[in-house]
């Protein structure tokens, strides 16, 4: 059999075994006959592949009606990416593919990869990154289909509680995640999904994320109705820092600007500057002064353990991390800090901190974890938010998800402090509307 270019890009490996945490990582390419994706097998089967994290991505010839036939069904938010009029699917999706362990490719056998013998979940391995492909040459509107997919990625599980065990070790948080671990998984959602969004579903709140930039704005943002800041815009908060931050942040065009402080942003934190300055400044700043500063930003909203409401969406903000060589907004690990998340109101949308809740986001290059256990327990115990966003481990950046809320570092700076990483993007859809559909 000749060469193609997809026989070129993937190549035959080994039967794969699905578990249900596979699916956060996994790509789902579609392609098919989409003009009846009305019916009740394909929006389930969709739907099913939503629920379970997986991301969704269409390979068609006529982008245009499968766009018309996904809204008419209320399906088309769950699209990642539609690909127009591919003449090589294949070579389309490894384009897609980086970043995701697995793909499923769901079509017709004719669009899968030239093979002396194609089975029904036979598998093949992407060249680049240890991607692999997963066949699944059945019809899309076919029950057997819907069934099978269920079964592969059944809806991931709320997590379970921290042991006390871990909360004993809250000083030693490498150790504190190794015994919660064994009761729970931080699984990684594949970054292009937030950093390169889908269209927005009807009724929902578009965040922009984005933290830790020290004074290296991104030269560009996604549009979005929020823009999110989770602290650490400035280098050690001089006042000229936080002035050009301001100004940059106010002239974005997002309708609402809300943002906290991080440590670096030493001067807006009162209590500790008196103490730390001199290892910083050579002369004392004002602090009430540098606080005054974001009172009169036009469209900013400063939260510091504060919360705010962006069209039904609840928000709460604190600027708070554990003890962190002396800078600012540190408290001992364990119950001087926990006094602080326990500030959060239960059934908050969004929480943002500046540091990181323990597992999701935390994992620095030394490979020690810096993530906070009493900041977890009391988000997944009590607080149960659909999102946390933090920055501070700058190599912690990505998404992950406990199985209930979702967790972003969105660090734009890297561990050089330059700013490599771009913003994160996701949407919620308010409580009474979600509620109501």
């Amino acid at each position: 059999m000749a060469e193609t270019e997809a026989t070129r890009l993937w190549r035959p490996c080994a039967r794969l075994t699905w578990r249900a945490e596979d699916a956060p990582s996994t790509l789902v390419a579609l392609c098919g006959d989409f003009t009846r994706c009305g019916s009740a097998g394909l929006r389930s089967l969709l739907i099913s592949l939503d629920a379970a994290r997986a991301t969704l991505a269409l390979l068609v010839d006529d982008a245009d009606a499968a766009e018309r036939a996904l809204a008419a069904a209320g399906l088309r938010h769950l699209v990642w990416r539609l690909l127009r009029d591919e003449s090589q699917p294949l070579a389309a999706v490894a384009r897609l593919a980086r970043g995701f362990r697995r793909v499923l490719f769901v079509g017709a056998a004719a669009a899968l990869p030239p093979h002396e013998r194609i089975e029904r979940g036979a598998t093949w391995s992407l060249d680049a990154e240890g991607t692999r492909l997963v066949g699944w040459p059945a019809a899309l509107l076919d029950d057997e289909t819907f069934a099978d997919v269920q079964f592969l990625f059944p809806p991931p599980a709320a997590p379970r509680f921290v042991p006390h065990a871990a909360l004993a070790l809250a000083a030693d948080p490498t150790q504190a995640w190794g015994v919660v671990a064994v009761v729970q998984t931080a699984a990684a959602l594949p970054t292009p999904r937030f950093s390169e969004p889908p269209p927005r579903e009807p009724g929902a709140v578009r965040f922009v994320c984005v933290s830790d930039t020290h004074a290296r704005t991104p030269a560009e943002l996604p549009e979005g109705d929020v823009l999110l800041h989770a602290g650490d815009f400035s280098m050690t908060g001089k006042p000229e820092e936080l002035q050009a931050f301001l100004d940059w942040f106010a002239s974005q065009p997002h309708r609402r600007k809300i943002v906290i402080a991080g440590n670096h942003d030493l001067t807006l934190d009162e209590a500790s500057y008196g103490k730390t300055y001199s290892r910083f400044h050579r002369t004392k700043y004002d602090t009430k002064s540098c606080r005054a500063l974001f009172d009169r930003a036009a469209g900013v909203e400063y939260l510091c353990d504060s919360g705010t409401l962006v069209d039904g969406v609840t928000v709460w903000g604190s600027p708070w991390q554990p003890e962190f060589c002396g800078w600012a907004f540190n408290l001992p690990r364990g119950e001087q800090i926990r006094e602080r998340w326990q500030q959060i109101p239960t059934g908050t949308d969004v929480v943002v901190t500046h540091g990181p809740a323990l597992g999701h986001g935390d994992l620095g290059a030394s490979g020690l974890r810096a993530g906070c256990v009493d900041l977890l327990d009391e988000l997944q115990t009590r607080v149960r938010p659909r999102f946390h966003v933090c920055g501070h481990i700058h190599e912690g950046y990505g998404v992950t998800t406990d199985g209930r809320t979702t967790f972003l570092n969105a660090s734009t700076c890297d561990l050089r402090y330059k700013p490599e990483n771009k913003p994160l993007v996701y949407d919620i859809v308010p409580k009474d509307l979600s509620d109501s559909g």
